[in-house]
């Protein structure tokens, strides 16, 4: 049974997503964008807790780890929509989800830049 009004052919988009074909290879990209965007949130947290520590080289490192990983979300799943969802005419079109990650990748970059700002020692913590 189709979605949408009677003169539109349309197929639910569960039944591309089927989770019964995971073993299949070219469904690679969707667990890579979805890998991704996991280590990414991973690491930040990771390179906040850093912060937390007071630790200049680990959130240089976690923050930069974090914008890679985002960025390759980002990537394998443009790829997975345009080699797997966008074929037969069909084009899907990019929702929410797909613009809250690109945000994830700015904020990333903006973490990495603010990151090698950070002072190595803070006279701060030292007085306190």
């Amino acid at each position: 049974m189709g979605v949408g009004t009677p003169l539109e052919v349309c197929t639910d988009i569960h039944n591309i997503l089927n989770i019964s074909r995971i073993t299949d290879p070219s469904f690679g990209e969707r667990d890579g964008s979805l890998a991704g965007l996991m280590l990414g949130g991973l690491m930040a947290l990771f390179g906040l807790l850093a912060v937390c520590c007071n630790k200049k080289c680990a959130v240089v490192g976690l923050s930069i780890t974090s914008f890679i990983f985002c960025c390759a979300g980002v990537g394998c799943f443009v790829v997975f929509k345009l080699t797997m969802l966008d074929i037969d005419g069909v084009e899907f079109e990019c929702d929410d989800g797909f613009g809250i990650a690109c945000s994830s990748v700015a904020l990333a970059l903006l973490a990495s830049a603010s990151a090698c700002c950070m002072r190595r020692h803070n006279e701060y913590f030292q007085i306190a």
